[in-house]
């Protein structure tokens, strides 16, 4: 429910913006372009959203930061995948989860930035890109850690994962571009 009104609210907001800087500007608007745009940014509320909420106010004792898991070796989750599968296979459920979630989140940042902006139009940005984003949302999930807020783990293979689902996403949009008419509008753009 507190994602369903933060990603509501801002839409409203976002919207109530858009709209008054066209009517002040009185430019021309370019359908396809503002399409996009909102759809990048209806992306970003939604990975904030499932990210970073719900956050859990607690009224008795909170997480220690000494309890606090960062997990900074690259790929640890498939020796430890590997340990619990062998335990009880419910656990191959949650790693397929975790990887794939992990990836296709990151798709959409992937496919819809270098849509909208060109000096994303190569691997090295979008892939900073997807870093950078992928990183902001670790960090604020270890300070909700420290905060008390949550019961997320920061994880560099996180950040691996929503890198690839990033570059994918490039590839898809390349793709897109060349073969279809989207190459004509993103010459406007």
């Amino acid at each position: 429910m507190q994602q369903i009104v933060f990603v509501g609210a801002l839409t409203v907001f976002y919207i109530g913006i858009s709209v008054l800087k066209h009517l002040r500007e009185k430019n021309p608007i370019h359908i396809q372009y503002q399409i996009i745009k909102f759809l990048l940014i209806e992306y970003i509320f939604c990975v904030l959203a499932v990210t970073i909420l719900p956050i859990y106010i607690h009224l008795g004792e909170s997480i220690s930061w000494a309890g606090m898991t960062i997990q900074l070796i690259p790929f640890h989750f498939v020796k430890e995948y590997n340990r619990l599968i062998e335990l009880d296979l419910f656990y191959l459920k949650i790693a397929i989860k975790n990887v794939l979630g992990n990836v296709v989140l990151f798709v959409p940042l992937g496919f819809l930035v270098p849509l909208i902006y060109k000096r994303f139009r190569n691997i090295k940005h979008i892939l900073f890109i997807g870093a950078v984003c992928s990183a902001f949302i670790e960090v604020v999930q270890m300070a909700e850690m420290y905060l008390g807020f949550a019961f997320r783990m920061t994880d560099i293979d996180d950040v691996i994962l929503n890198c690839c689902g990033c570059v994918i996403g490039y590839f898809f949009c390349n793709k897109f571009i060349i073969h279809s008419k989207m190459e004509c509008i993103m010459q406007r753009i």
